[in-house]
Formats: structure tokens, C-alpha cells, sequence
């Protein structure tokens, strides 16, 4: 009688942790077939002095403008884990459609840190998808 409840108590939990998954994958599939939002045009990163710079551009690329754009990066070791986080503030002005705005952000050097990922929103939190170009 007890395993038969600990046995429906742990299917009930996988449920649980698997139902909120698959709706997170329906949301970014149809984010799949949305158009960007920004395009990475311009993205370089420097170590200076126990420093990792970063700097870049973005061009609004949608139809509407934007305003408050924030971008995160996410420094990554070498199994794509993330290690540090960075938010680089693009801009509070509006940028109308086919603009460019420029950023910077700068964090304590991570020797482990060999790659990176990019995420965008807006201060109210909006998400925009990102072209990537660059690698």
C-alpha cells in the first residue's frame, strides 16, 4: 500500500515538472516563426586588465519603436554553462524602426568564461527576439 501511494505520488510530480515545460516549448516555437524584434549588428569583447569588455550595436529591425532596451549576456564555460551575467543598458530613448543605438557593459575578468549568449527586453519587460549574425 505504501509503494502504490510514494509510486502515484512521484508520477504526480513528474506531471507536474513536465506540464509547465511543454508549455514553455509551445511559447518558443511560435516565437520561432515571429520576425526579430533586434538585430545584433556589431558585438566585441576584450579582456583588459582583469576586465571583460563588451561592446556593440543593435538595429531595431520590427515595425514599431522601441524604448528602455536591455540587453543580458551571459558569459558561458566551455560546456555552455552559464557563469556571469551582464546587463548592458542599449538605451532610454526611443529607437524608431531601422535605427542603431550602441551599448557597453564591463565585469571582473572570468578566465573560465569562453563563450556568450544574448537575451533583449525592455524595461517593462517585453522580450525581443535577437538576429544573431554574428557568431
Amino acid at each position: 500500500m505504501r509503494r502504490r501511494v510514494l509510486l502515484a505520488a512521484a508520477i504526480l510530480m513528474l506531471a507536474a515538472a513536465w506540464l509547465p515545460a511543454q508549455k514553455d516549448r509551445g511559447k518558443r516555437d511560435k516565437d520561432k516563426d515571429k520576425p526579430p524584434d533586434l538585430e545584433i549588428i556589431e558585438l566585441k569583447f576584450r579582456r583588459d586588465d582583469k576586465v571583460i569588455s563588451v561592446d556593440g550595436r543593435v538595429r531595431n529591425v520590427s515595425a514599431k519603436p522601441m524604448k528602455g532596451i536591455l540587453l543580458f549576456i551571459e558569459l558561458l564555460e566551455s560546456d555552455k554553462k552559464m557563469i556571469s551575467r551582464l546587463t548592458a543598458e542599449v538605451t532610454k530613448d526611443l529607437v524608431a524602426p531601422g535605427e542603431d543605438a550602441s551599448f557597453e557593459a564591463q565585469t571582473k575578468d572570468l578566465a573560465r568564461a569562453v563563450g556568450a549568449r544574448v537575451d533583449a527586453e525592455d524595461v517593462d519587460g517585453r522580450y525581443f527576439k535577437i538576429y544573431k549574425p554574428v557568431p
